[in-house]
């Protein structure tokens, strides 16, 4: 049987492509409405390089609002899809009722109909397809589970982005921090009880005073960061209790940094690597670490992102941790110093709603990870209120310890559990 499938094009692609790579049609008539024409284009584009022996069509010119106009296209598409069907044996249609607004899908679904064409719906939240029939009938009623047909880096080329690398796909890198595993697990199991050891740490690597030099140089992405020779050495401002020695010595014991109990307030950075884990880089390695632990096989670590339609700029954003399982995409966004100053909590939310509006789609889950509160005490009820409104989860101070069943749940039920 020689099957047509045809879809609305919607600005959430994956919704459109999901149902297509699973039942493989032999035809796809892909519907682009004047606002959805890049879109389409972008989609058409992918659809021959993932199915080459798919006949692929890019219809233009679905007026976006007129309901007159949108009908007679939805009329005059139905009326020669009809001519096609009846033309030889064994040709079906299925109109794929997921895309387009509310007033075109209801003037296609009716237009459809007169084709001949069977419904289909994506339910992603239930993780189905349902196959419809022509006639609205229940009895005819089918249901398919979702099949996982989209991996990270084609999640993002269908949002308009490529994943250029990341710092995982480093065999070396990943063998490094597993030998750290012990002491990244530790960090954040007690992010609660470190949390100003964590400041104390951020200060001393990264800011430049009258009183002393930082550890690490700060550069750009020609010249990269590079490890300070007049700044290796610091000292911290009191001696260390309990939680910071213990720590320490665990950081010592897996050589992040030069430390000894007989001089307690001593610290020295041998390595960039090192001081770049301390200020910051283990809490990525911590979600790494949780997702991998979970069973999140396709995640990435420190994900360089580039936008397609700015190919000549080259602009390119990090994506801490990204990864895809059963076609959904969840990024997670890794902060360790205070964010209650000059509105950094508001640009940490800012920014990863932006990237990942752009690239998590209809079916994307955002986690912020804070080493320490998102916020001192009169501002962080606000600010976790403000992320919700964002769909932007947060997890901060004492809650990290409980990432790792977190993600499991994710992977198992598709939603993060609160």
């Amino acid at each position: 049987m020689s099957r047509l499938h045809v879809t609305l094009v919607t600005g959430r692609a994956e919704a459109n492509l999901i149902p297509i790579l699973q039942l493989k049609p032999e035809k796809v008539c892909l519907v682009a409405s004047q606002r959805m024409l890049e879109p389409g284009k972008r989609l058409e584009k992918l659809m021959e390089e993932l199915l080459p022996d798919t006949c692929v069509e890019l219809r233009q010119g679905l007026p976006d609002t007129d309901p007159k106009a949108i009908g007679n296209f939805a009329i005059e598409l139905a009326d020669e899809l009809l001519a096609w069907h009846e033309s030889a044996p064994g040709r079906a249609i299925t109109y794929d009722m997921t895309g387009g607004s509310k007033l075109m899908g209801l003037l296609f679904q009716e237009a459809m109909r007169t084709s001949g064409a069977e419904l289909l719906y994506t339910d992603s939240e239930a993780g189905a397809l349902y196959q419809l029939g022509t006639d609205l009938d229940p009895k005819t009623f089918h249901t398919l589970p979702i099949e996982s047909v989209l991996n990270t880096g084609l999640y993002l080329r269908l949002n308009g982005k490529r994943l250029c690398q990341s710092l995982s796909d480093d065999q070396e890198w990943r063998d490094r921090v597993q030998q750290r595993k012990a002491l990244t697990k530790h960090l954040g199991r007690n992010a609660e009880a470190l949390a100003s050891l964590f400041g104390a740490l951020n200060y001393l690597i990264h800011v430049s005073d009258k009183h002393k030099q930082p550890v690490v140089l700060k550069g750009d992405r020609r010249t990269k960061n590079t490890l300070n020779p007049e700044g290796w050495e610091q000292s911290l401002s009191k001696p260390p209790a309990k939680p910071w020695r213990e720590a320490l010595e665990m950081m010592a014991e897996a050589e992040m940094v030069e430390w000894s109990p007989s001089a307690p307030r001593m610290l020295r950075f041998n390595t960039l690597e090192s001081a770049e884990y301390l200020s910051g880089g283990w809490l990525e390695e911590y979600a790494w670490h949780c997702a991998r632990d979970a069973g999140l096989a396709d995640v990435y670590c420190g994900a360089e992102v580039t936008d397609l339609s700015a190919r000549k700029d080259d602009i390119r954003n990090e994506f801490d941790l990204v990864g895809v399982h059963r076609n959904r995409m969840l990024l997670i966004e890794c902060k360790t110093g205070r964010m209650d100053e000059q509105g950094q909590d508001q640009q940490v939310l800012h920014k990863l709603h932006s990237l990942s509006e752009q690239s998590s789609g209809l079916f994307g889950t955002k986690v912020l990870l804070s080493a320490q509160s998102f916020g001192n005490a009169e501002n962080h009820k606000r600010n976790v209120k403000r992320a919700a409104s964002m769909q932007v989860q947060v997890m901060d101070g004492a809650a990290l310890k409980a990432l790792p069943e977190k993600i499991s749940t994710w992977i198992k039920e598709g939603n993060w559990p609160r």
